[in-house]
């Protein structure tokens, strides 16, 4: 036993051999020789010296417990439970068998049952190390995290050089969000485990968590030299490349996870995702059903399933789909976790204004807890800057700093609404920030902005907390979100309050839920007073659209000929040229029936994937319409597709999710829009646009006045000429083509927001009036 315990090995064997020789049927000497041969790496040797043990011994429970852990390390998981509870049975006081059996019930995936056993081993001995380290694995499988942390660092008070355990309570800490604590555990767990390829694993998810992402793919890569083929550490690795946008690198590193774990649902989860950025949708559908034939349950995969099903117009399973998200979702609200889908992709079906409250509320209070031990260690002040005193001295100059956040200023919608305004506000009054963190795409769009800002930052490689350092030491005053929660969006970085008064405007239509973000910027038609409960943040209205829109923008003056995008010569053109997520089988069966009433008359769509054009020819010719009516246009520059946009006669807006700055690209190229407004701000965007441009006629009640209307207006030549004539005037003489006006009233509701943060009052409801000075 003093050779075992110091690790000389041949000499323990030797000795134990001796004893053997002159006592056969000593038990605890076949024990302690199937521990050393265990500890050699003979298992099955060690296994055989056990059972001899227990032969001999039949009601030893520390015998019973040492094989039931052999069992259970070879993986005969059934026979090492019996053999466990044998232990237990015949040992209740012993620590040591009920830790034993704890760990034979979380390999057998029952933490509930191995929580039981280890809080009994504890309650034999409150000092078992192992034990209080082994529940901290328990309550992390069982998703609580905070309780695991309490194990785990009484197991370290225990037993200060515990690798496992520093790495653990790394990873309780990760779970909790508090990924700057964690990162000094994982550290010292790699200093005490170095060759331990898990504990590099965990500290690149918390560096990818963090952002650190160049710094994460190293440690993928350590933990893939110590373990070749190590999946998860694949799967991390292809995540950092698919945060990047190197999507193919991220598909072959899923693919190298799977040949390493075959069928691991996880990982065709990913790689589903991955091939859906490329637009291999047929491959990502197929591996996305595998994911869903090997884990039913996934609702995540769901999610990604319909993103694929949306954008290739592949409607036959989407409402089973999207029912089967929604139920998911309720499970996991009622749970207190964050559903498996987001309020952005919600906005495109039939989602309650509601259940995208609550799923935004989810997604906000998740993050605010992840980040709250950050925003408590920046402790960003706002009092002193500007408090008090009027709108006109907010900052040094007497201008109010107004910071713009967003990862599209580019060739983007957003850009493509925003260009001018930067330059427009009031040099006088204001003092404009623009902090980019998306690419440099070298469009004349960002050129503008960065020239028209008072100040361009860029901060695409910044961390979060650099960037809301980098704000806060900037003093804006009101931050501006034009990202919400759509693709690309940072809101880490708000939910740190760099800024004293924080808006949503325009990225995301509809609330964040957040308690970090102060104002939305909507009017009266967008967000009516009957859906002010499902607006979390102050409403501001502006007196006409709240969409700014851009009155210098070019349409390429070339002409264009029907001929030219593969358009008949004569007849009725009705088009769409939303993306293809937001088209779904209630609305194309209204077009359908309306291209069947009006002869010769086609319908003119954006849709780049074959597998869209061919899901939607079938769609046509179910509907009894000839497929070929069906016109496909390719994406162009935007001046060429302005102008290209004339040849249209009808824009039809989708239903749950409208036409936004699309709608606003057919009204400045003269096409009228026809839309039926909707629940929610996604939904009566169109509404607002055609309110403001004072076209009220071609907002209609219900789906039988849309199929009435399109099919008045393509039969009726002089009503669609007098229509067309009457946008024309308009779009000169109505607000919504107003730039300066825009900006004017937009800079009423800022001056408004301030004064009320001025004056030590809390955010409210403001409405901008059409006459600001």
């Amino acid at each position: 036993m003093a050779a075992y315990r110091a690790g000389k090995l041949v000499e323990a064997e030797r000795a134990l051999r001796e004893v053997l020789r002159q006592h056969g049927t000593f038990a605890p000497a076949w024990q302690l020789l199937g521990l050393v041969a265990a500890r050699a790496g003979r298992a099955d040797e060690a296994l055989r010296c056990l059972d001899r043990a227990c032969f001999y011994a039949p009601t030893n429970g520390e015998i019973l417990s040492h094989r039931a852990e052999l069992l259970r390390r070879a993986g005969h998981l059934k026979p090492a439970l019996e053999c466990a509870r044998q232990a237990v049975r015949f040992a209740p006081d012993s620590a040591a068998a009920h830790n034993n059996l704890g760990l034979v019930w979380l390999d057998l995936e029952e933490p509930e049952r191995a929580r039981v056993a280890l809080e009994a081993a504890l309650a034999s001995d409150p000092a078992h190390a192992r034990a209080h380290y082994n529940l901290g694995n328990v309550l992390l499988r069982l998703d609580d995290a905070a309780a695991a942390e309490a194990s785990l660092r009484r197991a370290l008070e225990l037993q200060p050089e515990h690798g496992h355990a520093w790495a653990a309570l790394g990873v309780s800490l990760g779970a909790q969000g508090r990924f700057e604590e964690a990162y000094p555990c994982l550290d010292r767990a790699l200093a005490l485990r170095p060759e331990d390829a898990k504990v590099h694993l965990n500290l690149a998810h918390v560096l990818t968590a963090q952002k650190r992402l160049p710094e994460a793919l190293r440690r993928y890569r350590q933990a893939l030299a110590l373990a070749p083929g190590y999946a998860e550490a694949l799967l991390g690795q292809g995540r950092v490349h698919n945060a990047e946008k190197q999507h193919g690198l991220a598909a072959d590193c899923f693919r190298l996870a799977l040949a390493a774990r075959p069928g691991w649902p996880e990982a065709l989860h990913q790689l589903g995702g991955a091939l859906f950025e490329l637009e291999e949708y047929a491959e990502a559908k197929a591996v996305l059903h595998q994911a869903l034939a090997a884990r039913p349950a996934f609702p995540e995969a769901v999610a990604t399933l319909l993103r694929v099903l949306s954008n290739t117009c592949d409607w036959a399973t989407l409402p089973e789909r999207v029912a089967e998200i929604r139920a998911a979702a309720a499970q996991a609200l009622a749970a207190g976790h964050a559903p498996p889908i987001s309020s952005s992709q919600a906005n495109a079906y039939d989602f309650s204004m509601a259940e995208k409250q609550a799923f935004a509320r989810a997604h906000s209070r998740r993050l605010e807890e992840r980040l709250a031990p950050l925003r408590t260690r920046l402790a960003f002040r706002h009092e002193a800057r500007g408090h008090g005193m009027p709108a006109a001295a907010a900052g040094a100059s007497g201008r109010l700093r107004i910071g713009y956040w967003s990862y599209d200023l580019r060739n983007h919608a957003t850009a493509h609404l925003m260009r001018t305004v930067f330059g427009l506000h009031d040099r006088a009054r204001f003092e404009v920030f623009t902090y980019s963190y998306g690419p440099d795409d070298g469009s004349h769009y960002r050129a503008q902005i960065a020239s028209e800002s008072d100040h361009f930052v860029d901060l695409r490689d910044a961390r979060d907390e650099e960037a809301a350092r980098r704000i806060h030491a900037d003093g804006i005053h009101i931050l501006v979100d034009l990202m919400g929660y759509v693709a690309n969006c940072r809101p880490e970085v708000l939910a740190l309050r760099p800024a004293p008064v924080q808006v949503n405007y325009l990225g995301y239509p509809g609330t964040m839920g957040a308690d970090f973000m102060d104002y939305i910027v909507t009017d009266q038609v967008t967000t009516p007073p009957e859906d002010e409960p499902f607006i979390d943040e102050a409403i501001v209205r502006l007196p006409h659209s709240y969409q700014a829109t851009d009155d210098c923008q070019p349409i390429d003056p070339a002409p264009v000929a029907r001929a030219d995008e593969g358009l008949p010569e004569t007849g009725m053109v009705y088009c769409c040229f939303n993306t293809l997520y937001k088209l779904e089988p209630t609305m194309f069966g209204a077009w359908m029936r309306i291209l069947a009433a009006v002869p010769g008359s086609v319908l003119w769509l954006l849709a780049k994937p074959e597998a869209a054009r061919a899901n939607l020819r079938q769609e046509a010719a179910a509907a009894g319409v000839e497929p070929r009516r069906l016109v496909f246009a390719e994406g162009k520059p935007k001046a060429l597709h302005l102008a290209r946009l004339q040849l249209a006669d009808l824009f039809l807006d989708t239903r749950y999710y409208n036409a936004h700055t699309t709608a606003s690209d057919a009204l400045w190229a003269g096409v009228p829009v026809l839309t039926w407004p909707g629940n929610g701000f996604p939904a009566r965007v169109a509404a607002s646009l055609l309110t403001a441009i004072d076209l009220p006629e071609l907002i209609v009640p219900d789906l039988a006045a849309y199929e009435r209307e399109a099919i008045r207006l393509g039969s009726d030549p002089a009503a669609l000429a007098a229509l067309k004539a009457k946008l024309a005037r308009h779009r000169s003489s109505r607000p919504l083509f107003d730039t300066r006006r825009w900006v004017r009233h937009f800079e009423w509701a800022l001056d408004a927001m301030w004064a009320r943060h001025a004056a030590g009052q809390p955010p409210a409801a403001i409405q901008v009036p059409e006459r600001v000075g």
